[in-house]
């Protein structure tokens, strides 16, 4: 008589993802910390075999054991925004066990707008200022104040300029008046209350930089407080525990589609347990914007190109690692890696060849979503590129590039900004 066919479903996943407190303590995930997440591989009980290799009478084989047990898992995430700019992501704990650090800029006056002006060579006016109303733009601005009229307060008067950037006008205000305890209109809704020192002459320039409220990770070589998470993947009935992960991730965005994570990561193997799914929560979830031609920027040293797709690849070398009283899941290097199909440019405009050829170093960065709440910005601060390939793409001439992404100082290749 045949067996009922009762199949678990595959189909029923739920991945839940939680930040641990201490380094391989179950943080014990909820509902609440469900990923959106899809694509997902798990590999349970991945381990070393290690063979009895004794002597005996017969042939035959020989028993093993398994050692470094641990498990596998990949899956991909929907890159999105927090909904708020400033807040955390849904995705934030995943991104702090792939050995980044975040830091907060709050949405508020005194976070995104410089707390002093700075001044031109020479230049002899000064002012003081409150900072009164936030800046709300997603891409941080400089704007110059240019003295057109000589003097104090209520008398100096002023042109305000910031240019053109990404979805961003230019911004320009003639005929600004300075006057003690009254507020002045800056970009993207920023407002400061000046009070002049000094009187300015005609030709003194000051300069006030804007900061978009973010949440912003950035690399961390301080391994001892690498993050880590607790990850529960449920399939039907079946719960797979990975304790003590970390990874790797790669920020992938291709036109026409939604821009995603791709997560991969080690942890500790757990026994599987037969439990009742997880119901999960997504409410902090927002939905991603597709990469579009009015929506997404990409800049290469200094110009703005078109692109087939932008890939941000963290590459981390990582491995579960065991000594007598210790072992972990360790970050032991990285190689970034960024990756992008460009139309071929002017060589007169941007000559990639050249700047392959000398070993130049290159800053890139990206833009997609021009809404605080769903914005995601990179930036890399020094990129070597390989020699570009050429291709075609519907008869259009493509260049297809590869750099390796370089610290300056350290800790300071790459800047991953969601707004």
């Amino acid at each position: 008589m045949p067996i009922p066919s009762t199949p678990k479903s595959f189909r029923e996943l739920v991945l839940l993802a939680k930040a641990e407190a201490t380094y391989g303590d179950d943080a014990a995930p909820n509902g609440t910390n469900a990923l959106r997440c899809y694509d997902v591989q798990v590999r349970p009980l991945q381990a070393d075999k290690k063979t009895r290799s004794f002597i005996q009478s017969y042939l035959g084989a020989r028993p093993s054991l398994l050692t470094m047990k641990r498990t596998e898992i990949s899956f991909k995430v929907e890159l999105c925004g927090a909904g708020t700019a400033g807040s955390l992501p849904p995705y934030h704990d995943l991104l702090l066990s792939c050995a980044l650090a975040s830091t907060q800029v709050a949405a508020t006056a005194n976070a995104t707008i410089a707390a002093t002006a700075t001044y031109g060579t020479g230049h002899n006016g000064r002012l003081t200022y409150t900072r009164t109303t936030p800046y709300a733009d997603i891409l941080a601005r400089t704007v110059t104040g240019t003295c057109t009229t000589a003097g104090g307060s209520g008398v100096a008067r002023f042109t305000l300029a910031a240019p053109a950037i990404a979805h961003l006008p230019a911004f320009s205000a003639t005929n600004v008046l300075l006057t003690d305890a009254t507020p002045v209109n800056l970009p993207g809704g920023a407002v400061i209350t000046p009070t002049v020192g000094t009187s300015f002459s005609v030709g003194d320039t000051f300069l006030i930089a804007l900061q978009p409220a973010e949440a912003r990770y950035q690399r961390t070589s301080d391994r001892a407080n690498h993050g880590s998470v607790s990850l529960y993947l449920t399939v039907d009935d079946e719960r797979h525990k990975i304790i003590g992960g970390r990874g790797t991730v790669k920020m992938v965005f291709g036109v026409n589609e939604f821009p995603y994570l791709e997560f991969a990561m080690t942890g500790y193997f757990v026994a599987p347990e037969n439990v009742s799914a997880p119901t999960g929560d997504f409410s902090d979830w927002t939905d991603p914007a597709h990469i579009n031609a009015t929506d997404s920027f990409l800049w290469v040293a200094g110009k703005q190109v078109v692109a087939n797709n932008a890939e941000l690849d963290l590459a981390n070398s990582y491995a579960l690692k065991e000594r007598i009283g210790r072992r972990g899941v360790r970050v032991n290097d990285w190689a970034t890696k960024f990756t992008s199909v460009i139309e071929a440019t002017d060589l007169a405009d941007l000559d990639l060849y050249a700047i392959a050829n000398a070993r130049t170093r290159i800053a890139a960065s990206f833009l997609h979503g021009v809404a605080a709440g769903n914005a995601i910005f990179f930036d890399l601060a020094a990129m070597q590129i390989d020699a570009p390939a050429p291709q075609e793409d519907e008869s259009d001439y493509m260049l297809s590039i590869t750099g390796d992404v370089l610290p300056v100082t350290g800790d300071d290749e790459l800047r991953i900004c969601i707004r």
